[in-house]
């Protein structure tokens, strides 16, 4: 896995590359990807992955938000012509 990812070499590329590799992961029935959880990854002894839960979070907002936060839809414009009616023209009918 570690090798789907490149980062600038720095230390914290390193540590989160670290991160991104240390959980296990393996298939379900139905084939998709079931990812190990902290809980047992804790009892492993492997830290929490912070910089990594952040870096997916990211992605995973920006992959989604089309879905969370849809863009407006044009609807054609329904025209509605108001005519003003009373002696002072404050009533729209």
């Amino acid at each position: 896995m570690r090798g789907l990812y490149s980062f600038p070499p720095t230390e914290e590329s390193e540590t989160l590359c670290d991160e991104l590799a240390s959980p296990k992961y393996d298939f379900n029935a139905q084939g998709g990807m079931v990812v190990e959880s902290k809980k047992k990854m804790r009892a492993r002894g492997v830290g929490s992955p912070n910089r990594a839960d952040a870096l997916v979070l990211s992605e995973y907002i920006n992959s989604v938000a089309h879905r969370v936060w849809p863009t407006k839809k044009t609807y054609r414009s329904s025209r509605k012509y108001y005519t003003v009616s009373g002696e002072h023209a404050w009533m729209v009918t």
